[in-house]
């Protein structure tokens, strides 16, 4: 399982399915370490989330015990991370803000930066849910100067998606106030932040047929399930099947959120 964070940060989204299934299945007829557990249930947590699959992945935390009120187990920390960024997502800012606390607190006091990195980057994005910018900003200056410090980019590439806005306005503060991040880490996390996106464009047109991709970019063009049919010359069923597959492998729930996905990642 500690591969599979590589091809997280990698944007293996096929890889990082194949080795989630193979983990299920181990755990069907063995008993595992509590740090093996966490890290599973932090990697499937992350993809249902990345696949925007929330019900599921709030499922998913309460089956395997996970709860804003617990005490935190060392072992259970990586699901906790991604438990968090679902609460937050889920709007229920107190519960993320308890977690995330404990986390910190934990990390801090063992003075683990990897994890006092993870754990300020997520703060970055409840702050920015609560509307609170300056103190996002703030948490996540501090994050990159401690992987300046460290050169840990893991979070920072992992989570990017969520905190895309405020690196921005890192950028803009890193070239007019003095800082503690090197430019040429800046310049290394914007290289792996393209890298992983290119990949993860790459799995998701590799999963689109040639005709779902035809679909979609009629999609785009506005036009109906009828008038897609009479454009491709298929059946209206056939039209719905492939947007139902459409759906399916963008992770998406409707023709909007398809066609600014595919946007996003350059698909068309």
């Amino acid at each position: 399982m500690v591969y599979s964070l590589a091809l997280i940060g990698r944007g293996d989204i096929a890889g990082v399915k194949k080795m989630i299934n193979e983990a299920e299945n181990i755990l069907k007829h063995n008993i595992v370490f509590p740090t093996t557990m966490s890290l599973y249930i932090s990697t499937k947590g992350f993809m249902l989330i990345e696949q925007n699959e929330l019900e599921k992945a709030s499922q998913f935390f309460k089956e395997n015990g996970l709860e804003y009120d617990k005490k935190i187990p060392y072992s259970y920390e990586h699901g906790y991370i991604d438990y968090a960024r679902l609460l937050i997502i889920e709007m229920k800012f107190r519960e993320a803000e308890i977690i995330l606390s404990k986390l910190l607190n934990m990390a801090q006091a063992a003075n683990r930066i990897e994890r006092i990195i993870e754990t300020k980057v997520i703060y970055a994005i409840l702050n920015k849910a609560t509307g609170d910018k300056e103190k996002a900003i703030k948490n996540l200056i501090e994050a990159f100067e401690l992987a300046a410090r460290e050169n840990i980019l893991m979070s920072l590439v992992l989570f990017h998606s969520g905190i895309s806005d405020l690196l921005k306005e890192v950028y803009k503060i890193q070239a007019t106030t003095k800082t503690n991040i090197p430019k040429e880490l800046t310049n290394k996390l914007k290289l792996a932040i393209e890298k992983r996106d290119k990949v993860v464009k790459m799995s998701f047109e590799a999963g689109l047929s040639a005709r779902e991709l035809e679909v979609l970019k009629l999609i785009a063009e506005d036009l109906t399930n009828q008038e897609i049919a009479d454009k491709l010359f298929i059946s209206l069923q056939t039209v719905k099947t492939h947007v139902k597959n459409i759906f399916l492998k963008l992770a998406v729930d409707s023709r909007i959120q398809a066609v600014t996905k595919a946007k996003e990642l350059g698909i068309i």
